[in-house]
């Protein structure tokens, strides 16, 4: 499996920063920080403290959306500059494509999912970080985005 899972530090330094969802944001903050010093502002290991930093931001609901965005962003930059990096771009652009379309960015979260989906078909079932029943339950979630973005393209007619 990929250094991209393996954790540093896998729990926050203080126990007092989890919560009943897992731990706050403030303390995946400071890990994120950390990875970013030891080990560079390009490397996997500040890539994967930033995904589970913008997933703490997931659990804290919608209005944390942007900061969750932000650190995907981050992140999918990171493992696009890094050669071989296809089952951890596919992880980040599916996890940018969730926060997208929480947020109600359907034809960007149709975008990313799909880009997802074609590295995913692209890669061994060995080598992915999902299994084919998620890849499937995705695809269906690619066909209802792709329906609605369709949907709000449409016209209405001249009158």
């Amino acid at each position: 499996m990929s250094s991209f899972f393996q954790e540093e530090d896998p729990t926050p330094p203080n126990p007092r920063s989890y919560e009943a969802f897992g731990p706050k944001p403030e303390s995946l903050a400071e890990i994120a920080e950390k990875a970013k010093l030891d080990h560079g502002e390009n490397s996997f290991e500040y890539a994967s403290a930033l995904v589970k930093l913008g997933d703490a931001h997931m659990v804290q609901g919608r209005l944390a959306n942007p900061r969750a965005q932000e650190c995907y962003e981050t992140a999918l930059q990171i493992v696009q500059k890094t050669d071989n990096s296809l089952a951890e771009t596919a992880f980040v652009l599916d996890k940018l494509a969730t926060v997208k379309h929480s947020s109600g960015d359907t034809a960007g979260a149709a975008t990313d999912l799909k880009s997802a989906m074609e590295l995913w078909q692209l890669l061994e079932a060995e080598a992915r970080f999902v299994t084919d029943t998620y890849i499937s339950r995705r695809a269906e979630d690619l066909e209802r985005m792709e329906k609605v973005v369709a949907f709000e393209n449409i016209r209405p007619p001249e009158l």
